[in-house]
């Protein structure tokens, strides 16, 4: 016997006569004719809706009515029946609503419901039929249940199987009726097919003709502008032609100045250059030029003024080469230590003369961003290579200072005379305000951010009001209108690659390439630092770089050198064995003592928390504080 039977019943009502009544309709029908509970409905799922499901499936609905179904409470003392999402009231009114047999079953002696007794939508529930269950009688009652259910499922089964043959019925009909009107409709476009043939023949025909008019125009016209064409074209190819060589004679005259600049390798060179070829695409790799011998020139001048010679080796270790890396180096060997004048020597002290070398690289770090120009730049290695040699013209003023020189070494003086002497103050010539060199470097500026970096650096400058008021003036104007279209991928690899040389991760060419060096690179950096970007060739990645201004991935150096800063440097050749002082020998003055100023260290071995990587292979090791 086919059909499906639903029990519907309150579970705090009498459950015990549910699931008695459950037990006695297995051994009659199949298990999955039987619905009891439905209480695995998915979260997040339409519980009116999969009831109104479950109860469409079946074809009888049970519903068991104890002694308290009437008036069953909730939590809140409101009748549980008046409720509209009450599982009870929602599948005895679907079932109600859609046509199923609703068979009433009261429990023991509970009463009939009246209607006045139940919801609106329940009240047709008071008109049906019931079926009474007695504890005393409950195997003869559900007898009685069991008859009226097999008699019902019987009598849907016959109206199901009169339903489906009506239906087939009617689909057969349906389907004649189709295929009587398919055959007149193919026999109507048949006539219309063979008179459409006809007349698309005769347009075919007259529309040959016309073509082969219009064509033998067309090929009369178009004959006459191929002429025309062919003679606009070598017009439009000679000045294409005088264009190109005319561009290429202005590249090749500018690589040709720009060439005899670098060989001249001076500022004055390098501005002549620049002011004859302002749109050349060389000038900002001659603007980057320009800014490295400002710098190196700044240095040489400084280092002349200073009689420390570990400000001298610094600038030599940072500039091997060139006419202003003689004379420092002579006037190195003029500072050579000498015999001690007394026991007793003054501690020597680093004056402020390299502040203004500081301020200088300073500014160049203000002006100068990653672009082309760091082509000019090698990548670091474990020796720096040694930049351009500048014609300073201050060189030949070292033959010229007071100091004396090797071919004329000064007359020896007893040890007795020099121990008499008093200790002599040295006084170092009096250097600029960095501030004040700084401040003329960029106060003509147009970037804000330029500007507060220089009153982050120089928090007690002079020219601190100047400064904000120009910020405030440049804060105030309309920002440019943004760029419309996407960054470009190869730039953003190439500004990576230049952000990672910087911190000491990368040690290729800068050629915005994202290669198999890049990404090692790019590993590796992420690994010290934990940084989560997953997309390296991108803004933020970038970003995450450039916001470190100091060196990550450790400095490795050769055998026979050991690193300072971001240098590496030869080891010192072993000290030799002390010599046995001669009896009655005066002994040695003690090293001198020096005293490094707040914020110096040179040129070679410092910077270590300079942004800009120029910096380092320039020497300017205090002066990139930023």
């Amino acid at each position: 016997m086919t059909g499906k039977i639903f029990i519907n019943y309150r579970r705090g009502d009498d459950p015990q006569a549910a699931g008695r009544l459950f037990d006695r309709l297995q051994d009659i029908f199949e298990p999955q004719q039987l619905f009891l509970d439905v209480d695995n409905i998915a979260p997040g799922l339409d519980f009116m809706r999969v009831l109104n499901e479950r109860v469409a499936e079946c074809d009888v609905v049970l519903a068991v009515i104890g002694k308290g179904w009437i008036d069953a409470r909730d939590a809140t003392g409101a009748r549980r029946l008046d409720d509209p999402d009450d599982f009870v009231r929602i599948e005895i009114t679907s079932a109600l609503n859609q046509g199923k047999r609703v068979i009433p079953v009261l429990i023991g002696d509970t009463p009939m419901p009246h209607p006045e007794q139940l919801p609106e939508v329940l009240r047709p529930l008071a008109r049906r039929n019931a079926v009474r269950l007695t504890h005393e009688r409950f195997r003869a009652d559900t007898q009685g249940l069991v008859k009226a259910l097999e008699h019902a499922l019987a009598e849907i089964e016959e109206a199901r199987q009169e339903l489906a043959k009506a239906e087939a019925e009617r689909r057969a009909d349906e389907q004649r009726r189709l295929q009587e009107a398919e055959a007149a409709r193919r026999a109507e476009e048949e006539v219309l097919r063979r008179k459409a043939e006809q007349e698309a023949q005769e347009r075919a025909e007259a529309e040959r003709r016309r073509l082969q008019e219009v064509e033998a125009a067309q090929r009369a016209e178009e004959e006459a502008r191929k002429r025309k064409a062919e003679q606009e074209a070598k017009e439009r190819a000679a000045e294409e032609r005088r264009r190109i060589e005319a561009d290429a004679r202005q590249r090749a005259e500018a690589e040709q100045a720009f060439a005899v600049a670098k060989r001249a390798n001076t500022i004055a060179a390098i501005e002549a250059f620049l002011a004859e070829h302002p749109a050349s695409a060389l000038a900002e790799e001659a603007k980057a030029l320009e800014a490295t011998l400002f710098v190196r020139q700044q240095a040489y001048r400084h280092a002349l003024t200073s009689d420390d010679a570990t400000a001298l080796r610094s600038f030599l270790r940072a500039y091997r080469k060139g006419d202003d890396a003689d004379a420092i180096r002579a006037r190195l060997r003029l500072l050579e230590p000498r015999p001690a004048r007394s026991l007793r020597q003054p501690a020597i002290v680093i004056p402020g003369a390299l502040a203004i070398v500081f301020a200088a690289a300073f500014v160049v770090w203000l002006d100068v961003k990653p672009g082309p120009e760091d082509r000019l730049i090698p990548p670091e290695t474990s020796e720096p290579a040694p930049p351009a040699v500048p014609a300073v013209p201050e060189a030949p003023n070292i033959q010229a200072s007071a100091a004396p020189t090797e071919s004329s070494p000064p007359a020896p003086q007893s040890a007795s005379t020099e121990a008499a002497e008093t200790p002599a103050k040295i006084v170092e010539p009096q250097a600029p305000n960095p501030d004040q060199v700084a401040w003329n470097l960029i106060k003509d500026s147009r970037d804000p951010d330029q500007l507060r970096r220089f009153i982050d650096r120089f928090p007690e400058s002079t020219h601190r009001g100047e400064a904000e008021q120009r910020i405030a003036l440049l804060s105030s104007a309309p920002p440019p209108p943004a760029a419309t279209s996407a960054p470009d991928p190869h730039e953003l690899a190439r500004s990576l690659q230049f952000e990672l040389q910087r911190v000491g991760c990368f040690k290729g060419d800068v050629n915005g390439d994202f290669n198999d060096d890049t990404k090692a690179a790019w590993s590796q950096f992420v690994k010290l630092t934990s940084v989560g970007i997953p997309n390296a060739v991108s803004s933020d990645a970038i970003n995450a770089v450039r916001s470190i201004n100091k060196r990550v991935c450790p400095l490795i150096c050769r055998s026979g050198e050991h690193a300072e800063g971001d240098l590496c440097v030869a080891n010192p050749p072993p000290k030799p064995p002390p010599r046995k002082a001669a009896e009655g020998a005066t002994p040695a003055a003690p090293a001198p003592r020096i005293i490094l100023p707040p914020g110096g260290g040179g040129g070679g071995g410092g910077g270590g928390g300079c942004r800009n990587p120029r910096m380092h292979r320039l020497g300017g090791g205090a002066g990139c504080g930023y």
